[in-house]
């Protein structure tokens, strides 16, 4: 029946477990022509045992592997495509989010501020409506301070000077709520 299911190539006669399994069980090419020779030679099949009737059934597929795949891919791409589907839109709701949050853009803001305030008179300061490498947002974590009553990173000091100019606060205080969707779109791998 597997054997027959294979050369139409209905993966409606196959269920999911049996086309997980086949490709793990099917046979070397040593142990094909082994039973090949057996056959050829005149063999009674009827005296192969349970798996050499099997490998002999399958053997008997024209195609087998690019047929499997076949079956393979049919059976299981509806449930592959949902997925990804899913992914893509967690991913593009991500991106959605990110540019269209207000307390990011109010954060990035203050870190350019900050940057060319340290960088005042050097080549890496940059204009207003410049920008910042996203590789040079990683420094803000890393770079310390000595006054760790004020502030222990470079990062905690942008936070804490963002919270003490008043109204910004708030705008702020809503970034993870406005960028939740990021952490679960970071774990796709698409």
């Amino acid at each position: 029946e597997i054997g027959e299911a294979l050369t139409l190539g209905d993966h409606t006669r196959l269920n999911e477990t049996q086309l997980e399994l086949i490709p793990m069980i099917l046979p070397s090419a040593e142990e094909e022509k082994l039973v090949q020779h057996y056959l050829q030679d005149g063999g009674d099949p009827e005296m192969l045992n349970t798996a050499e009737k099997y490998l002999a059934q399958l053997m008997s597929v024209p195609r087998l592997r690019n047929k499997l795949s076949v079956c393979t891919l049919r059976q299981f791409a509806d449930a592959k495509l949902s997925s990804v589907k899913e992914q893509i839109d967690c991913v593009t709701r991500a991106i959605e989010a990110v540019d269209s949050s207000a307390s990011l853009k109010t954060l990035l803001r203050a870190v350019i501020h900050v940057g060319n305030y340290l960088n005042f008179g050097t080549s890496r300061q940059v204009a207003e409506n410049g920008g910042i490498r996203v590789k040079s947002l990683e420094q803000l974590a890393y770079v310390r301070s000595h006054d760790a009553h004020y502030a222990k990173t470079l990062l905690h000091y942008i936070v804490r000077r963002t919270q003490t100019e008043g109204d910004k606060l708030a705008v702020v205080a809503g970034l993870p709520e406005e960028l939740a969707c990021v952490t679960p779109a970071s774990a796709v791998e698409l």
